[in-house]
């Protein structure tokens, strides 16, 4: 009788631990498709210049937030570490992200143009894109 319950204890385990991986993976790509909003919006990709030299591609800083690699509009966006991010100039820092209340307020940084985009978002959708040069 114990091997049995023990069996189901491992299977039951099993399963709990399927649905968490699952669950957190469903998180992350939510949180993405967030990121991937920001760089649809047209103020973004025109502050971008997708279509001067060396700027088809943007590299976003590796981060806790989200992984991005693939086109998007006009831009492609690979996530590396910061070392190689640097060498290519064309890349961005998430700063910082908080929540508000029930918005989420997102800072990051584009050094080549010396500017940072502050973007507030309830769920996936964009409220506000605030554009700063410093």
């Amino acid at each position: 009788m114990g091997r049995q319950r023990w069996r189901y204890f491992n299977s039951l385990a099993r399963l709990v631990m399927k649905a968490i991986f699952i669950w957190i993976l469903s998180l992350q790509l939510s949180l993405c498709d967030g990121y991937k909003q920001i760089f649809l919006r047209p103020e973004v990709i025109d502050y971008l210049h997708p279509e001067s030299k060396g700027r088809s591609t943007l590299y976003l800083i590796k981060n806790d937030y989200c992984t991005i690699n693939q086109q998007i509009k006009s831009i492609k966006i690979i996530t590396v570490e910061e070392k190689e991010a640097v060498k290519h100039k064309n890349y961005i820092k998430i700063v910082s992200e908080r929540q508000l209340d029930d918005k989420k307020e997102i800072v990051i940084d584009y050094p080549i143009e010396g500017a940072t985009f502050t973007i507030l978002m309830v769920g996936n959708k964009i409220l506000n894109v605030v554009i700063t040069e410093s």
